[in-house]
Formats: C-alpha cells, sequence, structure tokens
C-alpha cells in the first residue's frame, strides 16, 4: 500500500494544514474539533468557569526539544513524588521511563494531533501564580479541583461534547493528568494510524533521542505509554455509540 505522507505528517506534529489557530487560546485546534471546543467553552462559562489552555497543540520541533533537555538533564525530570531525578544516576533505560511517565517522544504525542488539551480555570488562578499541572492542583483544595470535577460530570452526562480523559488513570505507564482533556473521538484515524509497526518504523527512520533503547523496548513502549491511552480502549464511555467508526 502506498504510504500517505501527508497523513504521517498530521499524525506526527509535523504540519499545521489541517489545523485552525484559535488567537484566544494562542493554539491550533483540528478543523474536525474546534467547534466542539467552543462548546465546551460555553458550557464551562454558565457554571462559572473561564477555560484556558496552558498546552494545546505541540509539533514535533517542540516534543523533541523537550525531550533532548530532559535527556540532558536542562530540565527535570521527576518521580511519582515530585522529587527531582539525578540524569546522571539512570540507566539509558531507567532515564528512558521516568522520562515517558511525564512526557511523550517526539511524533508520538497526542498533543500533535490539534485534538487534545492541558486546561485549567482562569478565574481561579492565583495572582502570579505558575501552574505547574501537578494532580494536586486539580484534587483536595487545589486552584482547579471544582474545573476538575465539573469535567468528571461532564463527561458522563448526555451533554458531554465528545471529550474524554486519555490519562485518567495510572495504569503503569503515564502518571495520571487530570487536566489532560482529548476530543480524539472526533478524529478516529489517529488513533486508527498509530501501531505498533508505524511507530516502530517512524523511530527508525527520524532523529530521536534515546532512538536505540526505544526499538530495543518498543513493544512495551507502545503498550504502556501510547495505546493504552486510545478511546477505543474506554469500553464504559457513555458517548461512544453516538461516534462513527
Amino acid at each position: 500500500m502506498e504510504r500517505d505522507f501527508l497523513h504521517e505528517k498530521e499524525l506526527t506534529g509535523q504540519t499545521t494544514g489541517h489545523l485552525i489557530w484559535d488567537e484566544l487560546d494562542q493554539t491550533y485546534i483540528h478543523k474536525d474539533v474546534s467547534a466542539k471546543f467552543q462548546t465546551l467553552k460555553k458550557l464551562a462559562s454558565k457554571e462559572g468557569f473561564t477555560l484556558g489552555v496552558v498546552s494545546g497543540f505541540r509539533s514535533f520541533d517542540l516534543q523533541k526539544r523537550i525531550i533532548e533537555k530532559k535527556v540532558s538533564g536542562e530540565r527535570p525530570i521527576l518521580d511519582d513524588s515530585g522529587r527531582i531525578k539525578k540524569v546522571e544516576e539512570l540507566s539509558q533505560s531507567e532515564l528512558l521511563f521516568s522520562i515517558l511517565r511525564w512526557s511523550a517522544l517526539p511524533g508520538l504525542s497526542r498533543h500533535h494531533w490539534g485534538t487534545d488539551f492541558d486546561i485549567y480555570d482562569k478565574n481561579t488562578i492565583p495572582k502570579n501564580y505558575a501552574i505547574k499541572l501537578t494532580p494536586d492542583e486539580y484534587e483536595n483544595d487545589g486552584p482547579f479541583t471544582k474545573l476538575s470535577e465539573w469535567l468528571q460530570e461532564l463527561s458522563r452526562s448526555s451533554l458531554n461534547p465528545s471529550l474524554f480523559f486519555p490519562y485518567e488513570e495510572d495504569l503503569g505507564g503515564v502518571a495520571r493528568e487530570p487536566w489532560h482533556i482529548s476530543f480524539s473521538p472526533l478524529v478516529p484515524q489517529f488513533e486508527k494510524a498509530l501501531s505498533h509497526s508505524f511507530f516502530k518504523r517512524f523511530i527508525e527512520e527520524n532523529d530521536i533521542p534515546l532512538k536505540s533503547i526505544i526499538l530495543q523496548k518498543s513493544e512495551e513502549i507502545f503498550e504502556r505509554f501510547i495505546a493504552s491511552s486510545f478511546f477505543q480502549r474506554r469500553p464504559n464511555s457513555s458517548f461512544k455509540e453516538t461516534l462513527t467508526d
């Protein structure tokens, strides 16, 4: 079968041709997701929230720089308790899996698609507060707890504008991310195209940090850190029956 290079570029964050620029949130959004995202913001506003985007679309190059800085130690790598790990004390395998706990490989991030957003409530952010994107900000007495609780309720209701939480649970791969919402069910071709064979070929053909160890561990990485977030692996999604394959 002839390769669809344009679609591969869309899948891996190497083009914005299929995306729409959102001036207010300063991010690109997939053209098939934009209307639903605006619906979500209107629903949030009715409940007293002003939805903001910490991070939306990320290009391949930006994601690659993030990983490179973590490999070099320029950017911190955290353990599950939020403590900084010392890069020089980690083996190549430990370094890779420590990074993948919090950050996706370039070309394999859900943020490449224009369907996924890290969100917060602009109304409850303290003055001069730097958002860390940690679970405690969205739970208990965190500044975005009420928003998080409302989004969870919305996702289970008939008003759900087709969002879900790809990292709602810690399944032993990516850490839990209550701030990360996705509209990828509206654009199912991305998850369908992201197979293990595509993942492995993409790593082989591109200059990716820790390439050798990634290829050695490719099956484990794909299952634990990529496929586990797929919408089609959510058997109890309340709106799945309204979506076409």
